[in-house]
């Protein structure tokens, strides 16, 4: 995703035996593969996002992200009862993620309740970066991940999960 290559191509790096193998099933050879092959404009457009992410400037974009986080943070933690936090350790990582937390007695709801009216509302909001489905962190929290955002979605996106989570119930 974080390449933002096309959703039905990708990249197969790797052990070169086992690259080996998935390419005696590919072009020319016919193999079961046949039916999965990859039209010629996946492959363009995959090339073109690799080239693009050569040239990307990769700590301008992830400081954007984070911002993009903080954001959200910021508008979120302004709701009592609500504990918010960034974590933006780039290690293993492809995106900052917000983790917002609460307890669902106080807020009268919970987190799979959260995602659900997020993701089935206006403006759609679908979740990420939590595990589990869609963000959900469990009945106590979600969280969210920033990398896919266009510039100004953090403001959308803060502004809906303010208004969710502030709700009276």
């Amino acid at each position: 995703k974080v390449i933002r290559g096309p959703q039905s191509a990708g990249l197969l790096l790797g052990r070169k035996d086992l690259v080996q193998a998935a390419w005696v099933h590919s072009a020319p050879h016919h193999g079961y593969a046949r039916g999965m092959k990859v039209g010629r404009e996946e492959v363009v457009a995959m090339l073109t996002a690799v080239e693009s992410w050569v040239k990307r400037d990769h700590e301008a974009e992830w400081k954007e992200w984070v911002s993009r986080a903080e954001h959200i943070a910021r508008r979120v933690s302004k709701i009592p009862g609500i504990t918010v936090a960034v974590r933006t350790e780039s290690e293993g990582r492809s995106s900052p993620v917000v983790s917002i937390r609460w307890d669902p007695a106080v807020l009268g709801i919970t987190g799979a309740e959260a995602s659900d009216i997020l993701y089935n509302s206006e403006p759609r909001i679908a979740l990420g970066g939590g595990g589990g489905r869609g963000g959900q962190t469990g009945d106590t929290g979600i969280s969210l991940t920033s990398s896919m955002m266009a510039p100004g979605d953090e403001k959308i996106v803060a502004e809906r999960v303010y208004q969710v989570l502030s709700a009276k119930r």
